[in-house]
Order: structure tokens, then sequence, then C-alpha cells
């Protein structure tokens, strides 16, 4: 028998037997796949952004048009870089590519400090 407060949609409702499982068409992600895949595509671009604002402070200079899209494609290189390291892969092409991109701004090798690396931009230790 059906009590006063409870409506007939919640008396039919089987509930899982076992507290980790879940209803037909439910998700283990409460606010969706989708939401999640949103957050670390927000994370990854303030990254590049950040990269970006200080390869230009590096410049030292207002930078031409090509040279803004170099340092935009160099800190998308830093971003996707770092986020294969963390997952364990090889990051040679990416560094070869941010070292050409680095070598065509200016931003090589400076005089004063002829043992830094692209290595060491991307967070690498020697």
């Amino acid at each position: 028998m059906q009590s006063a407060s409870q409506s007939p949609a919640q008396t039919s409702e089987a509930k899982p037997s076992k507290p980790w499982q879940f209803r037909p068409g439910q998700s283990g992600l409460p606010q969706g796949r989708y939401a999640l895949m949103r957050e670390r595509a927000r994370l990854a671009e303030a990254e590049r952004q950040a990269e970006a604002e200080a390869l230009l402070a590096d410049l030292g200079r207002p930078p031409t048009a090509m040279e803004r899209i170099l340092i935009t494609e160099a800190a998308a290189c830093v971003v996707e870089a770092r986020k294969l390291r963390r997952q364990g892969k090889s990051t040679i092409e990416l560094t070869r590519m941010l070292d050409r991109i680095v070598g065509r701004l200016g931003l090589g090798r400076p005089a004063e400090a002829p043992g830094v690396d692209v290595s060491t931009m991307l967070g690498g230790r020697r």
C-alpha cells in the first residue's frame, strides 16, 4: 500500500541492490563526460595564454603579425608537450618544432647563458 506522500513513480523505481551500480541510463559522471572535457580544455587554454604572454614579454618589443602567430604556436607546443610528458609519452617532435620556432623568433640561446635549451622551457630537468 502506498503512503500519501509517495507518488506512484517513486514506488515503481527499483533501487539498485549494490550502491556502486547505476540505474539504466544513469552516468557515473553526474555532470557528464563533456563537462570534464570542457574543463580540461579551459585549463589548457589558460596555460597556453600564460605561456604566450611570457614569450611576448621575452621578445622585449611589440611583435609583428608573424611573430604573434609563431608565439601562439610555440605556446601551444609547450602545453601539448607538458601534457604528453605527464602521460609518459615522447615529446621529441614537439621539442624539435619548438626549437625551430624559438630560433625564428630570435629567442634561442642568449650569449650570457649558452647552456639553456628548449627542454627547460618545457619544464624538464637537465
